[in-house]
């Protein structure tokens, strides 16, 4: 189920950054953010789930959410409902009550995909130059 959930995540958030930002950005964010997500979940928790998607998916939530708040007219954007969802999954995760349930999840991939794309959001981009 993990897998189904961060693969459709992966696709929607991607096609929308794939659309208005392009293939090359969206390439960069997805290395980027798998980079940053993988190395903090092995560097901090030692842990075997190094290695999967949720950090990138939260990358992309990062990116998209900030970069549509400071730059909206790039058309990347996202309904609260669904960023106060995402954040509070993720907080879920970090919890006792989460492993009680057995729910063993990447939390330090998932904060540090987060912190990534957030980061990716202020990178400096030149401006789209239009072909005449």
């Amino acid at each position: 189920m993990h897998l189904v959930f961060n693969s459709l995540w992966i696709w929607v958030l991607g096609e929308m950054i794939e659309r208005n930002q392009g293939q090359v950005k969206l390439i960069l964010l997805i290395l980027f953010t798998a980079l940053v997500s993988n190395s903090a979940q092995f560097l901090i928790n030692g842990s075997s789930q190094f290695g999967g998607l949720s950090g990138v998916v939260y990358g992309y939530l990062g990116y998209i959410w900030l970069t549509g708040r400071l730059k909206p007219q790039e058309g990347l954007a996202l309904s609260n409902a669904l960023v106060i969802f995402m954040l509070g999954w993720m907080l879920l995760g970090m919890t006792d009550f989460s492993r009680s349930l057995g729910l063993n999840m990447a939390n330090e991939a998932h904060l540090g995909g987060l912190l990534a794309g957030l980061a990716f959001a202020l990178l400096p981009w030149p401006k789209k130059r239009k072909h005449v």
